[in-house]
């Protein structure tokens, strides 16, 4: 450990891309060696189911830093153990990109540190203390695994393009991995808003970071103003915005929610940056005034659904599937330097049009029924949030995947069990495991076809010979 921590120190990175491979595979096999039975040994574990309940009633009642620092010293690893293992079955072209190696670095070093904690008394305070700030400190160091992991995948398609194949087992990896970060940070912040120093004055009333009391209308209110403010610092203008409530359980009231606000304004302001920019993009070279983005949240018994519409263009029916391939984008390829960024394009990492970013949250895109066209669906996304608390689940769902190393490829081939409360992605992921294991079958029987025709040849003259003398024992 006092070598590793050496080693750390003596390195400076110019860039947050300029990146020395080879010191960092050298990092990472020394750690790969010493940590490899513990990662195996917490990876045995599934990660244990959470709701929201659960958080406001430990937050409210009984929140006890010392069972918290118990629960965590090992949940974590679990859930460090267990992606880190799902990494590593990831193709060997896209495991060579600088970038995933440092994001494999990361988790490394904070499992690695995470372990340090395995054995140490929560009767001592300075190991809860100490925890508390290697939280915060690995929260800080998994800031930027969405855009390096996403600069990873460009990396891949620049050098090695598109392969059909590979990008559903990207596509796979990747919504399992957003959804593991999600709920790795969720934790993390509980622990560090309820009993650090870095509450947010401004929110009382937060239990960590869920607010009991989450006015919908307000987010989607921010969400707007942060993207328009980008749109208007890149176009010059930006389309007004409508919002109609409709509050079914109390008519005429705000619509409040028990949610997590950040989540729901990250999601949001991605989907009105994909508003914003289609909007601009098609009425630029025209005199009339931009067309509002109308935003209708509505409040039911079980669900809250929001529906975002604009007059963008929409997107043609052949290109609605693709719409939720990390690989593919409508907008041009963004540049992750700070001189270069393009304010409303984002990387591919898991912008609400493309994949499901938060686990207890509905997505789906629809054609807008006021607006008929004959060939494109006018961009709409409808957000659905469960209203009970209990059904808003974090849990990262557990698998027991087997890997087939057939000429280097590694594959996914066995039943998952799936934490998704989408319906659509449970299909989805039903549909990919078949097909996966279908491919497992055929490629294992094109393999002894191919590489063990000597054993087939062999099967084949003792089946023959046995014949033959069974033939002769009888006509005797």
């Amino acid at each position: 450990m006092l070598f590793y921590v050496l080693v750390l120190s003596d390195v400076t990175f110019t860039s947050k891309w300029e990146i020395n491979a080879s010191f960092i595979m050298r990092i990472f096999t020394f750690l790969s060696k010493n940590t490899t039975p513990k990662i195996e040994y917490y990876s045995k574990f599934s990660p244990s189911p959470l709701s929201i309940k659960q958080f406001l009633d430990f937050g409210r009642d009984n929140a006890c830093e010392k069972t918290s620092y118990m629960f965590l010293r090992k949940e974590l690893p679990v859930r460090l153990a267990n992606t880190m293992r799902e990494v590593n079955l990831l193709p060997d072209n896209l495991l060579s990109q600088p970038s995933v190696k440092l994001v494999q670095k990361w988790y490394m070093q904070s499992f690695v540190e995470l372990l340090g904690y395995e054995n140490k008394s929560p009767e001592d305070p300075r190991a809860l203390n100490e925890f508390l700030d290697l939280l915060i400190d690995i929260r800080n160091r998994h800031n930027d695994v969405v855009p390096t992991m996403a600069q990873g995948v460009i990396e891949y398609k620049e050098k090695f393009g598109f392969d059909p194949f590979i990008s559903s087992n990207i596509q796979y990896f990747l919504d399992r991995f957003y959804t593991n970060r999600i709920s790795f940070r969720m934790l993390i912040n509980q622990h560090t808003l309820l009993f650090g120093n870095d509450t947010n004055p401004a929110h009382p009333k937060h239990i960590g970071s869920i607010d009991p009391h989450c006015s919908v209308a307000e987010v989607v209110t921010d969400a707007y103003e942060t993207a328009k403010m980008l749109c208007e610092q890149y176009y010059m203008v930006a389309p007004k915005l409508e919002i109609t409530e409709f509050n079914a359980k109390a008519p005429g009231k705000p619509i409040q929610v028990v949610y997590v606000p950040s989540h729901l304004l990250h999601m949001l302001f991605e989907l009105f940056k994909n508003s914003m920019r289609a909007s601009v993009e098609l009425y630029e070279n025209r005199l009339e005034e931009l067309p509002p983005i109308t935003t209708l949240v509505s409040l039911g018994k079980e669900d809250l659904s929001i529906k975002i519409s604009d007059s963008g263009g929409g997107v043609p029916f052949r290109k609605i599937d693709r719409l939720f391939n990390y690989m593919y984008s409508t907008a041009p390829t963004p540049s992750l330097g700070a001189t270069q960024a393009v304010p409303l394009v984002t990387p591919p990492h898991p912008p609400p049009l493309h994949s499901n970013p938060n686990p207890y949250l509905y997505l789906s895109p629809k054609p807008n029924p006021t607006q008929p066209c004959p060939d494109q669906t006018p961009t709409q996304a409808n957000p659905q949030l469960k209203t009970s608390t209990q059904k808003q689940s974090q849990m990262l769902f557990t698998q027991d995947p087997s890997v087939n190393v057939l000429h280097g490829y590694c594959v996914y081939v066995s039943v998952f069990t799936h934490s998704y409360v989408s319906v659509y992605m449970s299909v989805y992921l039903n549909i990919v495991s078949f097909a996966y294991s279908m491919w497992w079958f055929v490629h294992i029987l094109f393999y002894v076809c191919v590489h063990l025709w000597w054993i087939v040849v062999i099967c084949v003259c003792v089946v023959l010979l046995a014949k033959i003398i069974l033939c002769c024992v009888m006509l005797n």
